[in-house]
């Protein structure tokens, strides 16, 4: 499906914008790449949460992410100014 729900359109989609102009995803390039990778993942089984559940969720992360992060035992260096300040909330997903 791409970095965004691209889900059904047709062919190879390289440049697209939503409708308000928020967004946009743009190819810059296509590379083989000459190295391989392993992609590690947690040992807990995915599992499914309401949408509602989810956005709360989404938001909270993005009003505090160190309070998320700490929760989970991680110990996080202090932030500098710049990155508590307080950044917009415009998640790319639209309420219904």
């Amino acid at each position: 499906d791409g970095p965004w729900k691209f889900f059904g359109l047709p062919g190879l989609i390289l440049k697209v914008i939503d409708d308000r102009e928020h967004y946009s995803f743009e190819c810059i390039a296509i590379e083989k790449p000459t190295w391989g990778s392993t992609i590690y993942t947690r040992e807990s089984k995915p599992f499914d949460v309401p949408k509602k559940r989810f956005y709360e969720l989404q938001k909270k992360f993005h009003d505090n992410p160190a309070a998320i992060v700490e929760g989970t035992g991680l110990i996080l260096s202090p932030l500098p100014e710049s990155a508590r300040r307080a950044r917009p909330y415009n998640p790319i997903e639209l309420s219904e």
